[in-house]
C-alpha cells in the first residue's frame, strides 16, 4: 500500500484478549486502514 507501518511488539498476556484491535487481528486478515487512499 506504499504506507509506513507501524509495528507493536507484545507479550502474550497482551495478545491474549478476544476484543479490540488485537481481537480484529485475529478474527481475519483484513485490518481497517484509515485515512486517503494511496493511489487517489
Amino acid at each position: 500500500m506504499h504506507r509506513p507501518l507501524n509495528p507493536t511488539i507484545v507479550t502474550a498476556a497482551e495478545f491474549a484478549p478476544l476484543y479490540g484491535f488485537l481481537g480484529n487481528v485475529r478474527s481475519g486478515p483484513a485490518v481497517a486502514v484509515v485515512g486517503e487512499l494511496p493511489w487517489r
